[in-house]
Order: structure tokens, then sequence, then C-alpha cells
């Protein structure tokens, strides 16, 4: 299986400077390019422990999307995979236009094979990736994150967890939307809970076509994973299940989780 992590953003929230939040060196220079990936974290930097999460799920090709301004970082990348087990490739997303937009530059990584994607800054438990992985389902397939796992496990608060685009499925769990900025989400819970995503999916190659048939979205300008995946339900009629998940995963959105995020890896708290 292969895995396509996106981290090629900007990082505004996380260049965004706090007084009241003490840095060392090189998590400040991190910060202040707005690599939030590059933050070291318990020692080494946030993406390895990613790609350590990967490997214990059986995921050992590994593409990283990055910017043109983070290539300086490629060798503290390779650095970070060095002790694992993984054949690490890097493309570069030219503008940040979104995250539909950055999976593209990985379209002859992916070739006509099954592939993952994954948020940057972001680190998900390696139980949650194995189902998603191992599962036999021909279309795509999306990880539901419970917002009570989240709240449980994460380092993300309930009223933001409930502002993550909500998952609509049925009882044999075949995705009907992904619904964004829901006015009443918990219209989409099951036995009482909601289910959210948090871009981490298993696609094929179809989900290139769809990338590249989307309209950005008028708000922002920016091409977006979640109309990408709803194009393919819609107008390709790929078949998309979700598995539900009771599991929280490492948000690192801005400084000031940066020390909630430590805390749940030094723990390993969040799976």
């Amino acid at each position: 299986m292969k895995a396509v992590i996106l981290a090629g953003g900007l990082g505004s929230r996380m260049r965004s400077h706090d007084p009241a939040i003490k840095l060392v060196k090189d998590a400040e220079l991190a910060a202040n390019s707005g690599l939030k990936w590059m933050v070291p974290l318990e020692g080494r930097p946030l993406i390895s422990h990613t790609f350590t999460q990967l490997c214990l799920a059986g995921c050992n090709e590994i593409c990283v999307v990055i910017s043109p301004n983070s290539v300086f970082v490629k060798k503290a990348l390779i650095d970070a995979s060095a002790s694992e087990d993984i054949e690490l490739s890097f493309v570069v997303q030219p503008e940040p236009l979104g995250t539909a937009n950055a999976v593209l530059p990985a379209e002859a990584f992916v070739g006509n094979d099954a592939f993952i994607t994954l948020n940057g800054d972001t680190v998900y438990p390696a139980t949650a990736l194995e189902k998603l992985i191992s599962s036999n389902h021909d279309g795509w397939v999306l990880l539901g994150f419970s917002i009570s796992g989240i709240v449980e496990k994460s380092n993300i608060d309930e009223q933001r967890a409930r502002r993550f685009a909500a998952l609509d499925f049925d009882e044999q769990f075949v995705l009907r939307d992904i619904v964004e900025d829901a006015e009443d989400p918990q219209k989409y819970a099951h036995d009482g809970d909601l289910y959210v995503s948090f871009n981490c999916n298993r696609l094929d190659r179809r989900f290139f076509d769809a990338c590249k048939s989307i309209s950005p979205d008028p708000r922002n300008g920016e091409y977006q994973l979640p109309d990408a995946i709803r194009y393919g339900v819609r107008r390709l009629k790929i078949e998309t299940k979700v598995i539900p998940v009771h599991a929280g995963v490492v948000d690192l959105t801005s400084r000031s989780s940066i020390e909630s995020a430590a805390t749940l890896l030094r723990d390993n708290s969040y799976v």
C-alpha cells in the first residue's frame, strides 16, 4: 500500500506568533516557516511519528507532497525516516491551492495502485490506519472518527471537533455525503455518535480524475479533497464506504497545540 502525505500548506496559524508560548530553537524555526510537520516532538519531527505509524500498519511506500519553499528540508525528512523501513519520495505542489490540488503531483507515484491520503500535520494511530489498509472493499474507503473518540483521545475539544466535515452514511456504511459546515451535524449521528473526516482515506487512480473535474471552493478559491470524493460518489458512481473508529489523532494546528501534541505522543494516549 502506498501513502500520500499532504504537507504543502502554508501553515499560517503555526507562523502566527504568541508571546506566551516559548519554543526551543528547532521548533521556533519550523513554526516560523509554517512547517508544522517538521516541529520536533519527543525528540523528532512530527512527520516521523507518522512514518512510524504507517510502518506499523503495513505501509512503507510514502510520498510527501511539499511546497516549493520547503524543498530545503528534504534532507531533514530523509533523516527523519532513517529509522524506518520505508521508501520515501517527494513531489512539489507548485501553489497552495487546496488538498485536492495537493494530491495531483503524486499521480505518477501512485500509478495504478490503491493509496491512502493523510494530513501532514496530523498523526493517526496505526490501529486505525491498519483497518483502512486491510479493507477489501473495491471502491473508496474513508476513516470516520467518532466525536467521542476524538474528545477522549485527542488534543481537540468537542466544539472544534464538531466543525470537521460530518460523514453521512447508511446502515451498510456506504457514504451518502461529506457535509461541511453542517447546521445540525448531529442529524448524521449513528447510535448517538457523530463521525467526521480527517482526510484519511483509501482511494485509487480514479481520484485523480475527480480532482481534475471539480471547481474551486468559492469561499477560498481552493480545490478541496471532500469535493473530489463527493464528485466520485455522485458523478463517477464509486461506492465509498466509511470505517467508523473510536480513536484519537495528534493534531498540530498552531503553537498552542505543541505541548498537548507532545503529551499525546509521549503517553501514546491517542490510540
